[in-house]
């Protein structure tokens, strides 16, 4: 979220290391406001392209999912995502692209597996989307494709701009 342009509070000024290189970010599992020096105000500096991730299980140290959705909440700007897996059997590692803590959760590895495929589909539609310019990439992200191939257990939330007409 640095590079991104998150600011951090490591002793008592923020701290940038903003890379304008960069055209967009994934953040799965991001510390929000509360955590680790990130406060309300870090995320006022997120302007470019980004996709969050978090879901029911992404829970860890105090941070919750609520918390971690914050990096999407406050980053100001359109061309922002949300991937959501409401299924409290994911864990803070499934967002690390991880099955194990699942597993070790009670979860059958199928399902472990299956909550990264909707990750990874997800993030390579963002990133063809944002890179690539790639149209169909950019609407299976603004429809409701993830919702449908989950059974409305992972979305996507989106702030965009309209898509100018064919």
């Amino acid at each position: 979220m640095m590079l991104a342009g998150a600011t951090r509070v490591y002793t008592t000024d923020p701290v940038s290391f903003a890379d304008p290189r960069p055209k967009a970010f994934l953040a799965f599992s991001p510390q929000g406001p509360g955590s680790e020096g990130f406060t309300d105000t870090s995320f006022d500096g997120v302007a470019r392209t980004l996709l969050v991730g978090t879901g029911d299980g992404d829970i860890t140290d105090g941070d919750t999912p609520d918390t971690r959705r914050m990096a999407y909440d406050l980053s100001p700007g359109l061309n922002k995502f949300l991937v959501y897996i409401a299924d409290a059997r994911t864990r803070h590692t499934t967002f690390e692209h991880k099955t194990d803590a699942c597993v070790r959760g009670g979860t059958d590895l199928a399902t472990c597996q299956q909550f990264l495929g909707w990750l990874d589909a997800a993030a390579l539609h963002f990133l063809d989307g944002a890179l690539r310019r790639d149209r169909a990439a950019r609407d299976w992200m603004m429809s409701p494709a993830l919702s449908n191939l989950s059974g409305g257990v992972a979305f996507i939330e989106q702030r965009n701009p309209p898509t100018p007409a064919p």
